[in-house]
C-alpha cells in the first residue's frame, strides 16, 4: 500500500515539476476551481430547471417527451411566438446563462476525463471530486468518505491529490486553450505545455 502511495505521490509531484509549480499552489488552485463550479452548480441547475418550466405551455406536453431537446424546442417555440419583446429579452439572458452553463459544464467533464484517464487510481479520485463537488447535494467530508467506503484519514489524502490532479488538467486545458471543443483536449500535453 506505501508504495502505491509513493507512486501516485511521484506522478504528482513529476507533473507539478513539469509545470513549474508546487502541490500545495496545484492543491490551493484545485479547491478554488471545485468551490466555484461546485456554487454555480447548485444555483444554475435549479434555475434552468425552472426556466424551461416556465417556457413550457402544457406541463405534460414537456414532460411526456424523452428527449430533452425536444424540451428546449417547445420552450423556445413558445418563447419565439408567444412571448413580448420583454419577456424575450429576460428568457434570452436566462438562456444564455444556461448555454454558459452548459459551456462549464463540459470543460468539467473534460478535466475530470483527464484526471480519470491519468493514472491508475484515476477512477477513484474521479469518484471523490464527483461526491464532493459535482453534484448539486453538500456532502460533509465524513458523509462522502463513509459514501466511498474510505477512512477519514484515507479519503482527505486521496481527496487533495484528485484536487491537485483536477487543478493540474486545468493548467494543461488553459495552454491548449486554442482548441474550442474541450473533447480536443488530448494526453501529453503536459510536456507541450513546458516546452
Amino acid at each position: 500500500m506505501c508504495r502505491n502511495r509513493n507512486s501516485i505521490d511521484k506522478i504528482i509531484h513529476t507533473k507539478c515539476l513539469l509545470a513549474m509549480t508546487d502541490e500545495t499552489e496545484m492543491a490551493k488552485l484545485g479547491v478554488k476551481l471545485l468551490t466555484v463550479f461546485h456554487a454555480v452548480l447548485r444555483s444554475d441547475l435549479k434555475r434552468a430547471d425552472d426556466t424551461v418550466n416556465e417556457l413550457c405551455y402544457f406541463d405534460d406536453e414537456c414532460y411526456d417527451q424523452s428527449e430533452e431537446m425536444k424540451l428546449l424546442d417547445i420552450s423556445l417555440t413558445r418563447l419565439e411566438i408567444f412571448m413580448d419583446e420583454k419577456a424575450k429579452d429576460n428568457y434570452d439572458r436566462e438562456i444564455s446563462n444556461i448555454f454558459e452553463l452548459s459551456r462549464m459544464i463540459h470543460i468539467m467533464d473534460a478535466l475530470k476525463i483527464k484526471v480519470y484517464n491519468g493514472s491508475k487510481y484515476g477512477p477513484e479520485l474521479v469518484s471523490i471530486l464527483s461526491t464532493v463537488y459535482m453534484n448539486s447535494f453538500d456532502y460533509s467530508c465524513e458523509e462522502a468518505s463513509e459514501l466511498l467506503n474510505m477512512s477519514i484519514s484515507t479519503f482527505y489524502r486521496k481527496k487533495r491529490r484528485a484536487e491537485i490532479l483536477f487543478a493540474l488538467a486545468f493548467l494543461e486545458y488553459k495552454a491548449n486553450i486554442v482548441t474550442y471543443d474541450p473533447q480536443d483536449y488530448q494526453e501529453g500535453s503536459q510536456l507541450a505545455m513546458v516546452i
